[in-house]
């Protein structure tokens, strides 16, 4: 009877130490997988059909600001707001913030292919507005 239950102890610390291994490496990759994309202190540009260009710089971890470059848009030309941001996978970030003019903007950045498709939504309306993006220095 003592070696039986000395055989399920040993294969209960063993089951229970593979899991722990297993949820130290998930939760590594998740770490890495957030690290990925540092986008603190860059400046991307924001192209829609060469319609409507954006410089957004990544001030902090939750500060955006964002300047019109080219194009004509009711409101502010500049502004500086917080932002959220999720690492979707590896290489693709989803960002958003809204405007103190209320208007809210959701964007999803392909690292792999610099695609970019905005979100946006303004009182009772929504809008898709595809592009691209790249780092500007």
């Amino acid at each position: 009877m003592k070696q039986i239950l000395f055989i399920l102890l040993t294969i209960s610390i063993f089951l229970t130490s593979c899991d722990e291994k297993k949820q130290f490496k998930m939760e590594k990759q998740i770490l890495n997988k957030t690290e990925l994309k540092d986008i603190i202190g860059k400046t991307y540009e924001f192209n829609y059909s060469d319609k409507y260009v954006y410089h957004i710089k990544f001030e902090s971890d939750s500060t955006v600001n964002w300047k019109l470059v080219k194009g004509e848009f009711p409101g502010a030309r500049e502004e500086t707001d917080k932002y959220i941001s999720t690492q979707i996978n590896e290489n693709v970030l989803f960002v958003s913030w809204v405007e103190k003019s209320g208007l809210g903007y959701c964007n999803i950045m392909d690292f792999n292919t610099n695609n970019l498709t905005t979100h946006a939504r303004q009182d009772n309306s929504v809008f898709v507005n595809p592009g691209k993006f790249k780092e500007v220095k």
